[in-house]
């Protein structure tokens, strides 16, 4: 799953298969196919594994801390990420 963090309010939004922005405006960005996304230059791309996600959703405990899963940031240079300027 692909998300992107405006660098201007700092709201972060799910990518979808349409087009999707930040509260400001100023971050956009939408998915091409079901890999492939194009986001503008005020957009940072940010990833979820989504495995490691479904694995804390089904072990996820009563209470306490919660389960972790895996997160990152995606490079500058990704072959499955256009930034465009406007």
């Amino acid at each position: 799953m692909k998300l992107i963090l405006c660098k201007h309010c700092k709201d972060v939004v799910k990518l979808k298969h349409q087009k999707t922005s930040c509260d400001c405006g100023k971050c956009w960005g939408w998915y091409v196919d079901d890999l492939n996304a194009v986001i503008n230059k005020e957009a940072i791309p940010i990833g979820l594994a989504n495995s490691s996600l479904i694995n804390a959703i089904r072990f996820r405990p009563e209470f306490g801390q919660g389960s972790k899963f895996e997160a990152f940031v995606i490079p500058k240079d990704c072959e499955t990420i256009e930034v465009v300027d406007e």
